[in-house]
């Protein structure tokens, strides 16, 4: 019989800095006690260098400052064509 049921976060916007939505996570997994996150990456539908490198950034610094055993999950909405995502 369950006593819990997982959840994760979800991050709703590209509209900010890395380190930005880095902090919104970080105090939403304190306050709620989830241990995973869903992150926007890349551009919405398209890719372009300052999308990827600021997705690179949210990953890295989720890594560096949250619990070692959050589990992040990559949501990139169609921004990479099938070659890139592989």
């Amino acid at each position: 019989q369950r006593n819990s049921i997982p959840m994760y976060l979800s991050s709703l916007t590209r509209n900010n800095t890395a380190e930005q939505e880095t902090d919104i996570l970080l105090q939403a997994l304190a306050t709620t006690g989830c241990n995973a996150v869903k992150v926007k990456v890349g551009g919405r539908l398209t890719n372009n260098i300052a999308a990827d490198e600021r997705s690179k950034k949210i990953v890295t610094l989720l890594r560096q400052k949250a619990n070692a055993n959050l589990t992040i999950y990559a949501d990139a909405n169609g921004s990479y064509s099938v070659n890139e995502a592989i």
